[in-house]
C-alpha cells in the first residue's frame, strides 16, 4: 500500500516538473506551421543556378517569414518555409508537391511558378489531397475554371485582366496590326487568346500567331546553329506582313535565346513584353518608378547594343501596391536585397496570407480549416491591415481579439472572388535610357 502511494506521488511530481519547463506546452496534435514553397528556382537540374528573378521571390518569401516570426509567429510558434524546386517541369513539380504533402506534412503550398506546373500540382496533389494551394505567379485563365473545391487561390491577377490591357495598349500606341510569339501551354495560349480578342474588339488585327513548345531550350543547344535557325524562322514568321508590333509571351530561358538572334538579324523593332524581369539580363539595370531625363534617354548606344535594340519597348505586367505600407516594404526589401523580380510582392502576400489564415483558423495542420479562414483575413469586411512588420503585428493582434481583418497587401488588395482570383492593378512600362520605368512618362 505504501509503495503504491509512493509511485502515485512520484508520477505527480514528474508531471508537475514538466510544467516548470520554459518551453510552451502545446495542445494535442499542434505543431509549428510549415509552409511549402514550390517554384522554379533554377533552370534545370543540370544547370542549378538560381536566376535573379527566382532569387528575388525567395527573398520575398523569406522576408515574409521573418516579419511573421518577429511578431511571435503563428499561434505562438515560429513558421518555417520548406522549398522545393520544380525546374520548370510538370512531372518534377508534382513529385516535389507529393514530398511536401506526404513527407513534410505541410498544410499549405505556395506555388507553383509556371501555370502548367501549378495546374498539374493542383489536379494531381492539392485538390485530391485537400491541401490549400496559393500561387503568386501563375496567371493562366485555365486556373480560374479548375474544379478545385476552393483549395486553389492566387495573389496575382488572371491573364483575363492583363490580356485586355495589352490589347487596348496596342491600339492606344497606334499598333493596329500585331503578331504574337508565345509558349504553347496553358499560360501562353490563354494570354494570346485574350490579347487577340481585346485587340480585335478595338478594331485591330492579329497577323501571325507563332507558337513554340514549352522548354524549347532543352531541345536546342543554347547559341548553336540549330537554335539560331529555329529562332530566326520563328522571328521571320512573326514579321511576315510587317506587323506594327510583335508581342512576346515566354519565359526567361526562351527570351535569353530569342532576343540575341532578333538583334543579330535586325528583327528587334517594336517588341512588346509582359514581364520586365525578362529584360534584366540585357539591360543590366534596376526597375524604376521614375523615368530618366530626356537627355539620358537618347544616349543609349554607349550602354550597348541590347539597350539600343530594346530602347522604347513597351510592356504591361501586374503591379505592386501603392499604399504607404507597400512603399515602406519596398524600402525594407531594397535594404536587405539587391535582386529584382516582377512577383516579389505577390510572393510576400501569399506567405503572409497563409500565416494569417492559420492564426485565424487556430490550426497549423488542418488545411481545410486554414482554407476556410483565408477569405476571412483577405476580404472585407474588417479593419484594413497592411504588409510589413507593423501591419502583421496589427493583424495578429486583431485576430487574437476576435476582430475581423481585411489584408491589403504589398501587391494591392487581396480580395478573393469565388474562383480564388484577385483583381489588382496592371502597370504600363517602357524602356527609356536603359531603364524600365513605370511613371507617367512611360505612357506618353
Amino acid at each position: 500500500m505504501h509503495k503504491a502511494i509512493f509511485l502515485t506521488i512520484s508520477v505527480l511530481l514528474i508531471n508537475l516538473t514538466g510544467c516548470w519547463r520554459s518551453e510552451p506546452i502545446l495542445p494535442p496534435n499542434t505543431s509549428p506551421l510549415k509552409i511549402g514553397y514550390l517554384s522554379q528556382f533554377a533552370t534545370s537540374l543540370e544547370n542549378p543556378v538560381i536566376t535573379e528573378a527566382s532569387q528575388a521571390e525567395i527573398n520575398a518569401a523569406d522576408m515574409a517569414i521573418q516579419d511573421i516570426n518577429s511578431n511571435g509567429g503563428v499561434l505562438g510558434m515560429d513558421v518555417s518555409l520548406i522549398r522545393k524546386d520544380t525546374y520548370g517541369d510538370e512531372k518534377t513539380a508534382v513529385e516535389a508537391a507529393h514530398m511536401l504533402v506526404d513527407e513534410e506534412r505541410v498544410p499549405v503550398i505556395i506555388g507553383a511558378w509556371k501555370s502548367s506546373s501549378t495546374i498539374a500540382v493542383a489536379k494531381e496533389v492539392t485538390i485530391p489531397k485537400k491541401i490549400l494551394q496559393i500561387s503568386p505567379v501563375s496567371t493562366a485563365l485555365e486556373i480560374t475554371d479548375l474544379k478545385d473545391d476552393n483549395f486553389v487561390f492566387r495573389t496575382i491577377p488572371s491573364d483575363a485582366v492583363l490580356g485586355t490591357v495589352l490589347g487596348q495598349l496596342m491600339m492606344e500606341l497606334g499598333f493596329e496590326t500585331a503578331s504574337i510569339m508565345y509558349t504553347q501551354n496553358a499560360y501562353g495560349e490563354g494570354l494570346k487568346n485574350k490579347v487577340k480578342t481585346a485587340l480585335e474588339e478595338s478594331g485591330g488585327i492579329i497577323l501571325q500567331e507563332v507558337p513554340h513548345e514549352e522548354n524549347i531550350q532543352t531541345t536546342k543547344v543554347s547559341g548553336s546553329k540549330d537554335s539560331e535557325a529555329f529562332w530566326t524562322e520563328q522571328l521571320q514568321t512573326a514579321m511576315k506582313d510587317d506587323p506594327h508590333v510583335v508581342l512576346w509571351i515566354g519565359y526567361a530561358e526562351e527570351t535569353n535565346e530569342m532576343i540575341p538572334f532578333s538583334v543579330k538579324h535586325g528583327l528587334a523593332d517594336n517588341f512588346m513584353f509582359v514581364d520586365p524581369s525578362l529584360l534584366h539580363p540585357f539591360l543590366k539595370t534596376h526597375h524604376s518608378k521614375a523615368c530618366p531625363s530626356p537627355s539620358d534617354a537618347v544616349s543609349v548606344t554607349s550602354k550597348g547594343r541590347w539597350v539600343e535594340a530594346l530602347e522604347g519597348t513597351f510592356g504591361a505586367s501586374p503591379s505592386g501596391g501603392s499604399s504607404n505600407q507597400a512603399k515602406n516594404l519596398t524600402i525594407q526589401y531594397n535594404n536587405l536585397y539587391t535582386e529584382e523580380g516582377t512577383y516579389i510582392f505577390h510572393t510576400y502576400d501569399a506567405v503572409v496570407l497563409a500565416a494569417l489564415a492559420s492564426e485565424k483558423a487556430g490550426s497549423t495542420t488542418d488545411s481545410q480549416l486554414i482554407r476556410d479562414s483565408l477569405k476571412d483575413v483577405a476580404n472585407p469586411p474588417g479593419e484594413i491591415v497592411g504588409p510589413g512588420k507593423e501591419g502583421i503585428a496589427r493583424a495578429l493582434e486583431l485576430i487574437k481579439q476576435g476582430i475581423e481583418i481585411d489584408y491589403s497587401g504589398a501587391a494591392g488588395p487581396q480580395d478573393f472572388d469565388e474562383h480564388g482570383d484577385v483583381v489588382s492593378d496592371i502597370e504600363i512600362w517602357k524602356v527609356l535610357g536603359g531603364v524600365v520605368c513605370t511613371d507617367q512618362a512611360a505612357a506618353q
